[in-house]
C-alpha cells in the first residue's frame, strides 16, 4: 500500500513516489500527476517501455488503458495505490527523521537523497542546534513535534554546536535510544573522533554531487526501524 498524503507532498513529489513504486513492474518512461475536478483527487497518466510491463501495473494498481498509457484516477484527500499483495503485504510506517542542517543547499541535498531511500518517512528540518534540543524535548513551537526515529546531524551549527547537541542526546536517558548520523563537510580526523566517542551511530562525510552524496547518505537505511 502507497499512501499518498496530499497535504503534505508537492505533485513533483508524488510523481517521484509513483515512479519509485511502479519500477518494481518494469521500466517507467513517463509519469505525470495532475489535480482531479474533486477536492483531494488526482489524476495518474503513467507509460511503460513495453505493454507487458503496463499491463502488470495495471493488474496491481487498476485504472483504464488509453493507447500506450495507463489512466489511474485517486479519489480521497489521503490517497491509496493498491500494489499486489505479494509485492506489499503491509504498508511501512511512515519514518519521522529530524535533519540539523542550516545550509539550504545541504537540506534539498539530503531531502533528494533520502527521496531515494524510501517514500515512507517525513523530513523535519531545524536551522540551529538549540532548535534541534527543543525539538527533541518537545518545547516551545516544537510542542506538538513527533519523537524523530533518526536525527541527522550537521556539525557547524548556530547556537550549539552539533558536537554540544550530540552530547546532550546521547547523555539523555529520553533520547539516547535516538540513532544520530553525523553529517557533515567536515573529515578531519578530530571531528570523526569526537563524533563517535560522543557514541554518534555513523560519521558521514557530505560528498559533492547528488548521485555521490545518494550513495554516502544510503548507509542511514541500516538505522531506520522497519
Amino acid at each position: 500500500m502507497l499512501e499518498l498524503d496530499l497535504s503534505n507532498l508537492s505533485l513533483a513529489e508524488l510523481e517521484k513516489i509513483i515512479t519509485c513504486h511502479c519500477a518494481q513492474f518494469g521500466r517507467v518512461t513517463m509519469v505525470n500527476v495532475e489535480r482531479g475536478y474533486k477536492p483531494g483527487s488526482l489524476v495518474v497518466l503513467l507509460r511503460m517501455s513495453g505493454d507487458a510491463e503496463l499491463e502488470r501495473v495495471r493488474a496491481a494498481l487498476g485504472g483504464q488503458k488509453s493507447g500506450d498509457c495507463l489512466i489511474i484516477h485517486v479519489a480521497h484527500e489521503a490517497c491509496a495505490m493498491a500494489a499486489a499483495p505479494a509485492c506489499a503485504p503491509h504498508r511501512a510506517r511512515q519514518v519521522n527523521i529530524l535533519l540539523v542542517e542550516d545550509n539550504p543547499a545541504d537540506v534539498w541535498m539530503t531531502r533528494e537523497a533520502l527521496y531515494r531511500l524510501s517514500a515512507h518517512y517525513q523530513l523535519h528540518i531545524v536551522g540551529d542546534g538549540q532548535e534541534a534540543i527543543d525539538f527533541l524535548y518537545r518545547e516551545g513551537r516544537f510542542a506538538g513535534a513527533p519523537m524523530p526515529d533518526l536525527v541527522l546531524l550537521d556539525l557547524n551549527l548556530p547556537k550549539l554546536s552539533g558536537h554540544e547537541v550530540l552530547f546532550k542526546i546521547k547523555s539523555s536517558g529520553r533520547l539516547k535510544h535516538i540513532p544520530v548520523v553525523v553529517l557533515t563537510s567536515s573529515s578531519a580526523p578530530s571531528d570523526v573522533h569526537r563524533s563517535y566517542q560522543r557514541n554518534a551511530d555513523c560519521f558521514v562525510t557530505k560528498a559533492a554531487g547528488l548521485e555521490a552524496y545518494a550513495r554516502e547518505i544510503k548507509v542511514v537505511e541500516a538505522l531506520l526501524p522497519h
